[in-house]
């Protein structure tokens, strides 16, 4: 896919794994690299309880991935959304969405819905 988007030289293209839930390595993981794509979400296997512990790991693990990409002098950070970011929680949907739809957070939506979205509001919050 990243061939067919046009990229000609995969080189300098890297993979690093860091822990969401922590801040220790993220410095490490972003070193010496221009642009960051930060794919991501956790999925536990056992969900919580608390629904906010799960937005919790979603949000901070954005903020770790944010923080060091700008320190580091990142120019660019690519974050991979959800349809769980802006579906759930409406009766009726657009056909369309844009970066003003969001799932509705008020409505009874499952944790890893509502941790997609509040961590990308928080991402759109910080660029």
């Amino acid at each position: 896919m990243i061939i067919q988007a046009g990229s000609q030289n995969l080189e300098s293209l890297s993979f690093v794994q860091a822990d969401l839930m922590k801040p220790v390595g993220w410095s490490e993981a972003v070193a010496d690299a221009t642009h960051v794509i930060h794919v991501v979400s956790p999925t536990p296997a056992t969900r919580p309880e608390d629904a906010e512990e799960m937005v919790k790991m979603a949000v901070d693990g954005v903020l770790h991935v944010f923080h060091a990409a700008k320190k580091s002098g990142v120019k660019r950070i690519v974050l991979t959304s959800a349809s769980g970011a802006v579906l759930a929680g409406h009766k009726n949907h657009p056909e369309l969405f844009t970066e003003e739809d969001w799932s509705n957070l008020e409505a009874p939506i499952d944790a890893y819905q509502q941790s997609k979205t509040r961590a990308e509001q928080e991402a759109w919050r910080k660029s």
